[in-house]
């Protein structure tokens, strides 16, 4: 028997001791039988807070994790079957490899016109979506937030992401950048010919496509959006 618990994060919010709660199952009754127990949740941190780090009472039971990937630039391709491969990849820029976002685009209208429809409008879920995840995924959301600012606008290293985002401790970024890259929402980069860990040449990116293209474009014009100015700002 398989059972699962889907948004198991949104269940510890309502009953924290409900991990504890399972250990004590598990080890005293579940392990012995033949049931598989599948905890799953949207919110990276918390789960991996909850039931993968050393000090979560689930740790050490699990028999196996999966981190589901966004799909890739050739999978996305299948949803958009009347586009050239130009607008496929315009297309792939905007909204990434998230099923429910690609399952929302029209590809009998143009990439402006989906860009407008899907996001821009203020009523329309990717519109803030993205800002309300963040706020529960980050204690600290102003400093995060501006540091995606900076990543989105360009700016790659360090000092200049410090600059930017208008935080004078560097090794406060540094724990920044740290805690995006463990929510597998930012990516370092280094030449190839260099080690990752040792290298001073590394550049930060946002890892997730449409969460750079919401930073870069849709968040610094949302007082202006929603005046109902989206037509006029879609350049």
């Amino acid at each position: 028997m398989v059972v699962v618990l889907d948004e198991f994060t949104y269940l510890t919010e309502v009953a924290p001791a409900l991990p504890s709660l399972l250990q004590a199952i598990w080890d005293n009754q579940l392990q012995h039988t033949q049931i598989m127990l599948v905890l799953c949740g949207s919110y990276i941190g918390l789960m991996e807070r909850q039931a993968l780090t050393y000090s979560a009472p689930l740790y050490g039971r699990r028999t196996a994790q999966i981190y589901l990937q966004p799909f890739s630039f050739y999978q996305a391709c299948a949803f958009l079957p009347n586009y050239s491969a130009e607008d496929r990849v315009r297309a792939y820029a905007v909204v990434g490899g998230m099923p429910a976002h690609l399952e929302g685009w029209d590809d009998t209208l143009t990439v402006a016109d989906n860009i407008e429809r899907l996001i821009l409008q203020p009523e329309v879920p990717l519109y803030d979506e993205r800002r309300l995840l963040l706020r529960q995924e980050l204690r600290d959301p102003h400093n995060y937030f501006s540091i995606l600012r900076a990543l989105a606008a360009g700016r790659t290293r360090l000092g200049k992401i410090a600059q930017t985002a208008r935080i004078e401790s560097m090794p406060l970024v540094s724990k920044y950048l740290s805690t995006l890259r463990d929510l597998r929402l930012v990516e370092r980069r280094v030449p190839v010919t260099e080690t990752p860990a040792r290298s001073r040449r590394g550049i930060h990116q946002i890892a997730d496509n449409y969460l750079r293209f919401w930073f870069r474009f849709v968040q610094p014009l949302q007082p202006l959006l929603e005046t109902g100015q989206a037509a006029n700002l879609l350049e």
